[in-house]
């Protein structure tokens, strides 16, 4: 398993992982901490997607070693997720089990230029820096100041990951634009994100983990267009057997995941253009998962689909489930084995 720190989708690799295998429904934890003391303010504007990860909480629930040693991925010798942590402190001298709460940002149309993390915890900043040096057997790894704080990133490669510790519980890291947008925002010369997807992003909650992200015109133009390259669905959206062409009206979409005792809570929420569109994907989807139920040969998958609950209200389509983590561990053995 490569971790070199240099790709934004290494050192991103806890994070990322906390968030993708919640988002899969493959862990959660108990409770959720007060969000008065959290980063969000240092989001820069123009920032078009923003989730967060009660990263603490997560990675003490004890239900989570269950569900990841039932997880079927290919993590070459790592055998279990404290490995996984411990190699990446090893070399990037982050310890992902002293982040207490973690913040993501980026700007979807352009992500490859603007992603970044901000997380709470404790650093030690002389550790991380000498942690990815010592990884990547370089000298190119360099630390510069940008107003006032020390900004550590590639000097060869501006699209590589940087960091910079703001004080000694606060770590940015991400792509250098990001982390230097973040530091504006700090220093006030730039204004933090609002608007929109700031809203629904706080309309959510306190979810253990939680996005909000904006659909740019051009996102969805890019997931209509293989569509076109499917037989007999040369119209794109359009061509598709069921009603999803109230996909191109869509705007906003809002995911939260929590948990009270054994039971896992997830809702996604996505937002139309209109209320036409967002009650005809609601009947689009409703019908799917009856016909899906319906067409499981596996009883435990057709309980859970049971479960998930399909509602519009205006131009807002939810989609909610409760699902017991005794059931989920059975399910992600089946899948894994």
């Amino acid at each position: 398993m490569n971790l070199s720190f240099k790709y934004p989708k290494v050192t991103f690799a806890a994070v990322i992982l906390v968030a993708s295998v919640s988002t899969l429904l493959a862990f959660a934890a108990c409770g959720s901490t007060s969000k008065s003391d959290v980063p969000e303010t240092l989001v820069p504007a123009g920032s078009t997607i923003i989730g967060s990860v009660q990263v603490t909480e997560i990675l003490e629930d004890l239900d989570f070693a269950a569900l990841f040693e039932n997880i079927d991925a290919d993590l070459g010798d790592v055998e279990s997720f404290d490995q996984l942590l411990e190699m990446v402190f090893e070399e990037t001298g982050i310890d992902f089990r002293q982040i207490s709460y973690a913040v993501l940002f980026g700007d979807v149309s352009r992500a490859e230029e603007s992603f970044g993390v901000i997380a709470k915890g404790v650093f030690d900043e002389d550790q991380i820096v000498a942690a990815i040096k010592r990884s990547e057997e370089t000298t190119n790894f360099t630390t510069t100041v940008y107003k006032g704080q020390r900004l550590h990133s590639f000097e060869d490669d501006e699209d590589s990951v940087s960091l910079s510790v703001l004080d000694t519980d606060t770590l940015v890291f991400g792509i250098r634009d990001a982390v230097t947008a973040v530091i504006d925002v700090q220093d006030g010369t730039r204004d933090p994100v609002s608007g929109q997807v700031y809203d629904v992003f706080n309309d959510l909650g306190d979810g253990l983990f939680q996005l909000a992200l904006e659909l740019p015109p051009e996102a969805l133009q890019a997931m209509d267009q293989p569509l076109e390259g499917i037989p007999g669905l040369g119209g794109g959206f359009d061509g598709l057997p069921i009603s999803l062409d109230a996909l191109k009206d869509l705007e906003i979409i809002g995911v939260v995941l929590d948990k009270d005792g054994d039971i896992l809570s997830v809702e996604a929420q996505l937002d139309f253009i209109s209320s036409e569109s967002a009650a005809r994907m609601g009947d689009a989807i409703g019908g799917f998962f009856d016909l899906f139920t319906a067409l499981s040969p596996d009883e435990r998958t057709r309980a859970l689909l049971d479960k998930i609950q399909v509602d519009t209200s205006g131009t807002r389509l939810t989609i909610r489930a409760e699902i017991p983590v005794s059931e989920l561990e059975e399910l992600v053995g089946t899948l894994g084995g």
